[in-house]
């Protein structure tokens, strides 16, 4: 039970220390780098077309998630799982210099920018969010 506790502590210490406010900041900086990484994914893993990235890191990407690319059918959720890691290896490899976490965060945000869309009414001219198609 203690672990558990120390674990708690370390999260409230890193969000009450300022460094995940910094982590946030330091990873929305990195969305324009990390959106086409996420495209270049998505399109690998839906078979799409070949992938531009170097062999030798997206054979690491396969190492590191062999499950995603065994062939078998896979549910919606583990997909998106795989090819947010397999951007986020993708875009350490590319900036070498980020965290795993801000890597990680920065790939989420670019996802996240990508599927929901403000989109502006045309009859009450306020601004709502929708799931991009």
């Amino acid at each position: 039970m203690n672990w558990f506790k120390e674990t708690i502590q370390k999260i409230k210490n890193y969000f009450h220390s300022g460094r995940a406010k910094k982590d946030l900041e330091t990873a929305a900086s990195y969305i324009g780098e990390a959106t086409p990484i996420i495209g270049e994914v998505a399109d690998v893993i839906t078979g799409l077309t070949p992938t531009p990235v170097d062999d030798a890191v997206w054979a690491s990407v396969k190492a590191m998630f062999p499950t995603l690319f065994d062939g078998r059918q896979h549910t919606a959720d583990e997909v998106k799982l795989g090819a947010l890691g397999a951007a986020t290896v993708l875009l350490q490899a590319k900036l070498p210099k980020l965290s795993t976490t801000v890597a990680r965060l920065a790939v989420q945000l670019a996802y996240t920018n990508l599927s929901y869309r403000p989109k502006l009414s045309a009859t009450t001219g306020q601004q709502s969010l929708s799931v991009a198609p």
